[in-house]
């Protein structure tokens, strides 16, 4: 089985040889495959022939006979959700794995061990588990318990309700699917231009389609860095987009679209949103007495 690694990069170069060293790194066996896809959005402070000669001088480092490597660079920028859709389209893994171009893998059997579970759980898509670093620094790992209780506890329907309505933790940056899922899905939603994952993971749940939890660390996560620094106007625009949808298209029942207003509430005025929503701020303090016990 082959995974398609693909990292999306624009203007920022500083880690991508981090990045690539902990995919060229991996351990797998003969029978499995790597293939890398790095493609850059159209950076200005990268020459076509600069982004090459980089990324060539790494791969040529490691010289491993099962990997493939495929460099692309778009012409002008076209945002995150059209450059993953475009790098997709000229992979052919069974599986895709993204990877910010500052985040790099856990250790060096995370696809192999990934490709097993894959394969035991006749799985289609599978979130795992993330380490946090500030500065080169473990801070913390995500999901939460409480977050993973959710996702080992409810079916589709209700943990799309749940991620929608403002408490999405499952990362783009740690979620792995099938080829074949993507692509009954129509992969991602270009109506958005730097939001992929959580239109993408709404689509995944409308059709009844598991997301199943590996509690195994998959990436070393740099908060502060490309995917996880302060929010790109673009991108608040796509969120507002696809708030707009979920309302417009009542994807919500009753008590989910009071927890989405309550968060959008919450972020404006507290005390307001704790005496308009008092039954989802109850059902909140309610969830974290439990979960920390």
């Amino acid at each position: 089985m082959k995974v398609s690694v693909i990292i999306p990069v624009y203007c920022k170069y500083n880690y991508l040889e981090e990045t690539l060293s902990s995919v060229y790194e991996q351990i797998i066996n003969d029978s499995n495959g790597i293939e890398v896809c790095i493609i850059d959005d159209g950076s200005i402070n990268y020459s076509r022939d600069d982004f090459f000669y980089l990324v060539s001088d790494i791969e040529k480092k490691y010289n491993k006979s099962n990997y493939e490597t495929k460099i692309y660079k778009n012409d002008a920028n076209i945002g995150t959700v059209a450059t993953l859709n475009k790098a997709i389209s000229k992979s052919d893994g069974d599986i895709i794995m993204t990877l910010a171009s500052d985040d790099k893998i856990e250790n060096k059997y995370v696809v192999e061990k990934l490709i097993s579970f894959f394969i035991e759980n006749s799985a289609d898509v599978v979130t795992l588990k993330r380490k946090v670093y500030l500065e080169n620094k473990y801070i913390y790992d995500v999901p939460s318990k409480f977050d993973i209780s959710i996702l080992n506890k409810y079916k589709s329907n209700k943990l799309r309700q749940y991620i929608c309505s403002g408490s999405n933790f499952i990362s783009g940056s740690s979620t792995s699917f099938k080829r074949s899922v993507f692509y009954e899905l129509n992969g991602f939603d270009e109506k958005y231009k730097l939001l992929e994952d959580l239109p993408f993971y709404e689509k995944v749940l409308s059709k009844g389609i598991k997301i199943h939890y590996f509690d195994y660390a998959s990436i070393k996560y740099n908060v502060g860095g490309v995917s996880s620094s302060s929010p790109h106007p673009e991108y608040i625009n796509d969120i507002n987009r696809f708030n707009d949808y979920l309302v417009k298209e009542k994807k919500l029942s009753f008590f989910y679209s009071r927890k989405f207003k309550y968060k959008t509430q919450i972020k404006k005025n507290r005390l307001l949103a704790m005496l308009l929503y008092p039954d989802v701020f109850i059902n909140h303090i309610h969830n974290k007495i439990m979960w920390d016990r």
